[in-house]
């Protein structure tokens, strides 16, 4: 399952309804049987909050990897 770019008013929501959203998301998969769920790239110093969900892999342009402390360096130059 792929989730992305997901859009709201953030002036008429809770400041945490994007991670309830993807929450709701993953929920959602796992209980429709689907083996992967892809939250999107790890391009911005803002995509570090998809590094803490458990299981959890990152494509570093060849391999799938689990070691996140490669990219968390490269976010936090960004």
């Amino acid at each position: 399952m792929h989730y992305a770019y997901p859009f709201y008013e953030f002036e008429k929501v809770s400041n945490n309804m994007g991670m309830g959203m993807i929450l709701k998301a993953i929920e959602y998969a796992i209980d429709n049987h689907k083996q992967y769920f892809y939250i999107g790239t790890l391009s911005r110093p803002a995509d570090i909050y998809k590094l803490q969900f458990n299981n959890s892999e990152w494509f570093d342009g060849k391999i799938w990897r689990k070691d996140f402390d490669e990219v968390k360096q490269d976010l936090s130059k960004s």
